[in-house]
């Protein structure tokens, strides 16, 4: 398994969720500036029609993209825990493994993002 990480590094965070713009930017912070990492695009049904409001389906998706850092950290950590003949769950660690990985779905389904602890 290759561990070198390629991607953008975290945090990423969603921004412009204005009603009448049909894009949703999930951004990361770069050496420059903020980064657009993914660009979400609203899609207007006959269910949504009030274009005052970015559609539920766009915050999901936006909220999950911006997760993806947190979600991946989250699983290394887990496998390594499950895996590493070394690991020691006496520590402290299982639990902040546990908290890191709960804080990181919960970020992935729209809800506050947790303090996380650092490995």
């Amino acid at each position: 398994m290759n561990n070198e990480t390629k991607n953008t590094p975290a945090p990423w965070w969603i921004a412009n969720q204005d009603a009448f713009n049909p894009i949703t930017f999930v951004l990361a912070r770069a050496e420059i500036g903020n980064l657009i990492v993914s660009q979400v695009y609203r899609i207007e049904t006959e269910q949504q029609k009030d274009l005052t409001k970015v559609p539920d389906e766009t915050n999901a998706n936006a909220q999950l993209i911006s997760a993806a850092p947190d979600l991946l950290a989250a699983c290394e950590a887990l496998l390594k825990m499950d895996t590493d003949p070394d690991f020691n769950s006496f520590d402290g660690s299982r639990e902040s493994i546990l908290r890191n990985a709960e804080a990181a779905i919960n970020k992935a389904r729209g809800g506050l993002e947790l303090t996380t602890e650092e490995d």
